[in-house]
């Protein structure tokens, strides 16, 4: 069995060349898009509303989604507008071609936030100028969709973030009780 998180669209004709030779494969996708196959949803959307309601009785008005241009997810992003639009919160889309300087764009205001799609972007901002990211999520309210990230670069930082992060214990043992289920049904 393979447990495979997140596939990309690429990696179908690998997915195929193994079940092709017997072996399942099981995928965890946080879109109904990405994958063809019965699949277990991933979604972030419930929390999202929720830190979004929180941001919102604390008197944020305003979010800036950052995101790289090429990389981030069609789906999520989709997801992060929808959630926004519901909440009735104005937002703006930073699209990141290159690092070279794009920290000047998403300097703090009074009652924005700044939501991040993507841990890997954030790391790549940091490697990049870590103490305008540093500065800038002190002084800003910042939402990680994919959990809480390591930021080495930002060690004197202060910063505190609101982390979406999925309690993978839970995933892990309803996916090991799915995969046993049907054995011990069939011997009972």
């Amino acid at each position: 069995v393979v447990i495979w998180f997140l596939p990309s669209p690429k990696s179908k004709n690998t997915a195929t060349r193994l079940i092709d030779h017997g072996i399942r494969v099981i995928t965890a996708a946080d879109s109904l898009r990405r994958s063809s196959e019965p699949c277990y949803f991933l979604s972030r959307q419930c929390a999202l509303k929720e830190g979004l309601i929180a941001w919102q009785k604390d008197g944020v008005t305003s979010a800036t989604v950052v995101r790289h241009a090429s990389g981030e997810s069609f789906d999520r992003l989709e997801m992060i507008e929808a959630c926004l639009r519901e909440a009735g919160m104005q937002y703006a889309i930073a699209n990141l071609d290159s690092c070279a300087g794009p920290l000047r764009a998403l300097s703090p205001r009074k009652n924005r936030a700044i939501i991040f799609p993507s841990s890997e972007l954030l790391i790549e901002l940091g490697s990049q100028d870590s103490a305008r990211l540093g500065k800038l999520i002190e002084q800003s309210r910042v939402m990680l969709l994919e959990g809480l990230v390591d930021l080495p670069s930002c060690t004197s930082c202060a910063a505190t973030f609101d982390v979406i992060e999925f309690d993978w214990p839970t995933v892990a043992k309803r996916i090991a009780c799915d995969l046993l289920g049907p054995a011990r049904s069939a011997t009972d």
